[in-house]
């Protein structure tokens, strides 16, 4: 490919190039079985020649450099990012949140991506915000509030959590975007936290071991766990949540963690 070759000849000039992953095709669909094998082996190869023609490469987390470990890349080569910073020009605090107002869930939320949407537990309420949704099939507990570009988005949000979750199911993430959150950074996370909200993920999810160190979230196995887990947690419990969210979210619109790992490389 046409990349390959121009980053061998620059890094043969001498010039350093470093390589921010924004998604790992051959990650996110090992387990698609409609994917011809040619395209697959396409995929590796591609990425194989990428990960080797960089300086350095900034991972999602370190799962997903342990992967890359796995697959023969130097590991000093290597940084996590630990989270995607999320850029909110003329940002707006948000004010009196509290544990029992809806879920939020933005992005895409067509059939393939957020199915489970379609089979969720009769609580809590959820806030949809994004693309794809069939309104003809919503739940009781679903209020969708159409697009936003954005900009607006981070504004236009309201809820107590904001959900990180793919696949057709509600019981696990499942399929081949759910699967793949067990390696991925989603940057709707990014855009929770940066516009405030403390998150909910899948407690397989390569992101919930960042949630649960930064203390800015929860996470569950199951989204029929999930009213019986905000539920649980006191208000103490969830102003914390709160605080440390606005933390994280702080950072997230500074750009600290892509400056960190930058320096990081250096």
């Amino acid at each position: 490919m046409f990349i390959n070759s121009l980053l061998k000849s620059l890094k043969n000039k001498g010039v350093n190039i470093y390589l921010l992953i924004h998604d790992l095709e051959t990650l996110r669909f090992v387990n698609d079985k409609t994917l011809p094998f040619r395209m697959k082996l396409r995929m590796k190869l591609t990425e194989s020649d990428t990960f080797h023609s960089v300086t350095g490469i900034i991972a999602h987390n370190s799962i997903m450099k342990s992967v890359l470990v796995d697959k023969g890349v130097a590991e000093d080569k290597i940084v996590s990012l630990g989270i995607f910073d999320y850029l909110i020009p003329n940002f707006q605090e948000k004010t009196g949140l509290t544990k029992n107002q809806p879920i939020i869930v933005a992005g895409n939320l067509a059939q393939e991506k957020a199915g489970y949407l379609y089979s969720l537990p009769a609580e809590p309420a959820y806030n949809l915000y994004g693309v794809g949704f069939d309104e003809s099939r919503a739940l009781e507990n679903e209020t969708y509030f159409g697009s936003f570009l954005p900009d607006e988005l981070p504004v236009a949000l309201k809820g107590g959590f904001g959900l990180v979750w793919d696949g057709e199911s509600a019981e696990t993430c499942s399929g081949v975007f759910g699967e793949y959150l067990r390696y991925n950074n989603s940057h709707k996370a990014s855009l929770y936290l940066a516009s405030g909200f403390p998150l909910v993920v899948w407690k397989q999810s390569a992101l919930s071991h960042f949630v649960l160190e930064q203390g800015c979230g929860i996470a569950v196995d199951s989204l029929y766990d999930l009213k019986a887990t905000i539920e649980n947690l006191s208000e103490d419990d969830y102003q914390t949540l709160i605080k440390n969210s606005k933390r994280v979210g702080q950072e997230i619109r500074d750009g600290h963690y892509l400056i960190t790992a930058l320096n990081n490389l250096k």
